[in-house]
């Protein structure tokens, strides 16, 4: 995150979950040539305190929630910038959010919908607060 003069208050780097439904999106996704499932790349948070759960996202469901989900304050859920190198073991999505007032941050979650949908991976972070014009940047890189 950063203050409106690109000073950096806070950078964390944290492992992610992958949800009960995110594994059969996942096998879908590789597998399912009749009827593959939506990409996933946009990305939703909260700032729910809740530590992350397999269960978040149940077996099979194209439903899930992100607990509180923000949709105002310049943080609704955002599709992110999809990266890969060829011959690399990883991909990334990416966004950045302006804050448009006051808001506090602390998990996220990765969906294959613009609302609702799957949550195929889900992370939890220490609290980011924000003022108005910061930014919060999240790079989601996934190890295949």
């Amino acid at each position: 995150a950063r203050h409106a003069d690109g000073t950096i208050f806070s950078d964390t780097w944290i492992h992610n979950l992958r949800t009960t439904g995110g594994a059969d999106w996942q096998s879908s996704a590789m597998g399912n040539t009749a009827a593959p499932p939506a990409t996933v790349n946009y990305i939703a948070l909260t700032n729910d305190a809740t530590a992350p759960a397999a269960g978040d996202c149940a077996a099979g469901s194209s439903a899930c929630t992100l607990p509180s989900e923000i949709t105002t304050n310049g943080f609704a859920r955002a599709q992110g910038t999809y990266a890969h190198t060829n011959a690399t073991a990883t991909w990334s999505v990416a966004h950045t959010w302006t804050a448009t007032a006051a808001q506090s941050v602390q998990k996220a979650g990765m969906f294959n919908a613009s609302s609702s949908g799957t949550m195929v991976f889900e992370a939890a972070f220490t609290q980011v607060n924000l003022a108005n014009t910061d930014t919060l940047s999240i790079t989601w890189t996934v190890s295949i």
